[in-house]
């Protein structure tokens, strides 16, 4: 598949419902038009996924272990191969080797969710959103958001955080999502 019909979504914080209505909108316009969507398995994310879901968009989901947040290996979920997203994660982080193994699996999921499964195939872009409202990783307080901050700037994907007012304003325009947003 074409890197550019593939997108990223991160999230990690509780959005307000103004927010959750353009993550839905995004996810289900992107899938009408064609886009693959990636995520993590986050609660917050499955706003993004539901919107994907409404119009049958493919939804890849990237696990870091089978039964995390309900979520099981099966139909386009994955667990991508743990070691070497860890050892992905540990050149890029410092600090990362002194969190626990469950932590340093949490963050190394985001390797798949933004390079595939091949760990090759990048997103396009990511539509994210964390209250640290940075897109800048020395900025980024959680070293999930931080890590996946850095691989974007090592790959050259942009990164649009629904949290900083301008890149919601973009989504809103968007999306069409002004009169819902009002």
């Amino acid at each position: 598949m074409n890197s550019n019909q593939i997108y990223s979504v991160y999230a990690n914080a509780c959005a307000s419902e103004e927010i959750r209505t353009v993550m839905i909108r995004a996810g289900a316009l992107l899938a009408i038009r064609g886009y693959t969507q990636r995520n993590g398995a986050n609660d917050a994310e499955a706003y993004f996924e539901n919107g994907a879901l409404l119009k049958d968009g493919n939804v890849e989901t990237f696990l870091p272990w089978n039964g995390f947040n309900d979520y099981h290996i099966g139909s386009q979920r994955y667990v991508g191969d743990q070691l070497a997203g860890r050892r992905m994660s540990a050149r890029y982080l410092r600090g990362y080797r002194n969190l626990k193994r469950e932590q340093q699996l949490i963050v190394a999921r985001l390797s798949y969710v933004l390079l595939g499964g091949d760990l090759k195939n990048h997103a396009s872009f990511v539509l994210a959103y964390s209250d640290d409202k940075t897109i800048d990783p020395r900025n980024a307080k959680c070293m999930s958001y931080r890590y996946l901050l850095k691989l974007c700037n090592s790959y050259g994907i942009p990164v649009y955080n629904l949290a900083i007012e301008e890149h919601l304003s973009l989504a809103i325009e968007w999306t069409g999502t002004a009169e819902l947003c009002s």
